[in-house]
This record gives C-alpha cells, sequence and structure tokens, in this order.
C-alpha cells in the first residue's frame, strides 16, 4: 500500500497488521483500527481520531520511518526471504 490513497473508505473489518503504509494517505477513511505491526512514514496521513494513537504506540526503525508496535509476532516458519 505505498503511497495508496484510502481516503473516505469504510475500513470495517481490514487487516493492515504489518502493512507497508509508506506515504499512504488515509484521511477520512472510517472506522480504521491502531494497524499493529504497520510499517509508516512521516508523510503517511492518518485519519484524526487515531493519528496521535498511531504516534504515540510507534517506534522510529529508520530516520522517517515507524512502525506500530504489537501484533503477533510474524510467521519466521516458511522460506526465508531475500
Amino acid at each position: 500500500m505505498v503511497h495508496a490513497i484510502l481516503s473516505d473508505v469504510d475500513l470495517t473489518g481490514a487487516n493492515l497488521t504489518y502493512a507497508n503504509l509508506t506515504g499512504a494517505y488515509l484521511t477520512r477513511t472510517v472506522r480504521m483500527l491502531l494497524p499493529p505491526g504497520a510499517t509508516w512514514s512521516s508523510s503517511t496521513r492518518w485519519p484524526a481520531e487515531v493519528a496521535s494513537i498511531v504516534a504515540e504506540q510507534s517506534d522510529e526503525v529508520s530516520p522517517g520511518v515507524h512502525r506500530v508496535r504489537g501484533g503477533p509476532a510474524p510467521d519466521r516458519s516458511g522460506s526465508v526471504r531475500v
């Protein structure tokens, strides 16, 4: 979802766990839950009701790139991706 534009979208039931939301435009989405493990950047635009929560619940993983804490551990039992 890099640079995705999801304005005016109802995200009921959407699973954005570990999604790459770098540069995504998510303002005016409705029913968006905190996406655990999602990666986002300073250019990502969040809905007003979750913006401060996302910032508080994230860690910077590289300059200008953040990851939301929480969520299930990623499945590492499969093939190794290079």
